[in-house]
């Protein structure tokens, strides 16, 4: 989950999916989830990879100096760590 304090932003304003070992961040908001440059639609999914960059306020709706965004960076060390994460509710099976 990321937790980002800001009026301009939807409350629930996108999800990290993993599925079938793959990551996905799913639009949630009204005004938009980008990867990179990408708008991914609302109620739409979009693969993920480490290093890739999500802005949550992109700068086609803000100025350069206003963008909200954080860089994708996964990690699973093993199939244990993933089954507990999903058993705790963090991941969707």
């Amino acid at each position: 989950m990321v937790l980002i304090d800001d009026k301009r932003l939807s409350g629930n304003h996108c999800r990290l999916l993993l599925i079938d070992n793959k990551a996905y961040i799913e639009d949630t908001s009204s005004n938009g989830t980008y990867v990179f440059n990408k708008k991914i639609g609302k109620g739409l999914k979009h693969q993920v990879e480490s290093g890739d960059i999500v802005y949550v306020l992109h700068k086609s709706k803000v100025g350069a100096g206003d963008v909200i965004g954080f860089v994708v960076k996964l990690s699973l060390e093993d199939k244990d760590k993933e089954q507990k994460l999903k058993r705790q509710g963090i991941l969707n099976a």
